[in-house]
């Protein structure tokens, strides 16, 4: 445009400069006054359209129990919201129908630095007075056997897009316990630090874990999409989560079996392999006669063709596309602080008579309902914030634990390969 007004002739000095200075010729010379578009209304301060968002927001996050810097108070929730996703979700429910929502990236600009003293803290807009923090990463052990459970895995992935028509294929696995504080002391349910949201002056207090008796063990599955070629995502599926009480409902093969009938039994039709991969732990360790006899009941209750089952290499679970979701539940779980309701007084008394996991089973045999209702409030709370996560947009879902009439009725068939055959006698 200069060149055009004062008649100057010289060179671009940049090959982008002269591709520039050609567009805009281009442009005057076409005379069309809709191809150019005044951006001067930009660069007015004009307000903010997202004023009412930011004030929900604010709200929501300092909307919190008082929080005492004595290490033994009664203190609890240590995260408002799960990701920046669930913030836009939960703020967007308080805000009027039709108030502009930004985006995730427009959100995370708004945060406080994290440093303030970084330049990068400079294109923070500071809108919110809340900021991410905490993370720790883990590391990963070698193994003799990992590099043949890796051809394995793979080997087994090649067979399974081959018949993704009709065979599913799931990852299990079990996260780590859930300790349940006491009543009036509750613990926080991640003891690994993972990043979340906190308003700005919120501190992280929760009681010790040394002091838990009580513990939630999370199942969790993911069924996965098998992609049609082997370079595709083996981390895209439907993750099914099982919240399981400690003393009652322990892991065992058996029940695991029981559990994966029951939610996969609505997505067979017209499926007749199932493929099964999953870590070495005890209740999935292949070499075990009990876990064997749980996959050939679940062999002969699904009604399959094909059953193939893998594990990982031992302290080599990452391996495993389940653990994917583990972190994704830990920022569900960093959010909060449990505890278990308190019991009648003869029930507090058992319980108080018990010093570890295996006299408190002995010792609450008769007491079984007492138990549940006063680790159900728990339960439910975890569960409404795991159902709030998704992987892929797809939104986690929720299983019940096999009851003991589940499990007994799963196992009849096995009866019908040996009578002789009973649940006692199959730990190994």
């Amino acid at each position: 445009m200069y060149n055009a007004l004062t008649k100057d002739s010289s060179a671009s000095r940049t090959t982008a400069e002269r591709e520039i200075d050609e567009r805009v010729q281009e442009a005057l010379l076409a005379e069309d006054m809709d191809i150019i578009i005044d951006l001067r209304h930009l660069n007015s301060s004009s307000e903010d359209n997202f004023g009412l968002f930011w004030a929900k927001c604010n709200e929501y996050l300092t909307t919190c129990t008082t929080v005492h810097e004595r290490r033994h108070d009664t203190v609890s929730f240590m995260a408002k919201a799960i990701s920046v996703r669930d913030l836009i979700e939960q703020v967007t429910k308080m805000c009027p129908e039709g108030t502009p929502v930004p985006s995730e990236s427009w959100v995370r600009f708004n945060f406080f630095p994290r440093n303030p003293h970084t330049v990068t803290a400079k294109r923070y807009r500071n809108q919110l007075q809340a900021k991410h923090v905490i993370q720790k990463r883990q590391f990963r052990k070698t193994h003799i056997d990992a590099h043949y459970c890796a051809a394995l895995f793979r080997y087994m992935r090649e067979y399974a897009v081959k018949l993704r028509s009709v065979a599913l294929f799931v990852c299990l696995d079990d996260k780590h316990r859930i300790k349940v504080g006491e009543p009036g002391f509750p613990l926080a349910a991640v003891e690994r630090g993972r990043e979340v949201i906190v308003s700005l002056n919120e501190t992280f207090c929760v009681g010790d874990h040394d002091f838990s008796k009580f513990s939630l063990i999370p199942s969790v599955t993911l069924l996965v999409d098998i992609p049609v070629t082997m370079a595709g995502s083996w981390y895209r599926g439907q993750v099914h989560v099982g919240i399981k009480d400690a003393i009652f409902e322990p892991s065992s093969p058996l029940r695991h079996a029981t559990e994966l009938y029951h939610y996969l039994l609505p997505n067979m039709v017209g499926r007749h392999a199932l493929f099964i991969y999953s870590d070495g732990g005890p209740d999935h360790r292949l070499t075990y006669v009990s876990v064997q006899l749980s996959l050939i009941a679940l062999y002969l209750n699904l009604d399959l063709d094909l059953l193939v089952a893998a594990r990982t290499a031992p302290s080599h679970s990452w391996a495993n596309p389940v653990e994917r979701v583990m972190s994704t539940i830990n920022l569900g779980l960093q959010c909060v602080g449990v505890m278990r309701k308190k019991m009648e007084e003869d029930d507090e008394k058992v319980f108080e008579r018990s010093k570890n996991l295996k006299e408190l089973r002995a010792n609450c045999i008769d007491h079984k309902d007492a138990v549940a209702q006063t680790l159900q409030p728990v339960k439910d709370l975890i569960a409404s914030i795991l159902q709030r996560l998704e992987l892929k947009e797809k939104k986690f879902t929720m299983f019940q634990s096999a009851s003991e009439w589940q499990i007994e009725q799963f196992w009849e068939i096995l009866l019908q390969v040996d009578s002789l055959l009973t649940k006692d006698c199959t730990s190994k």
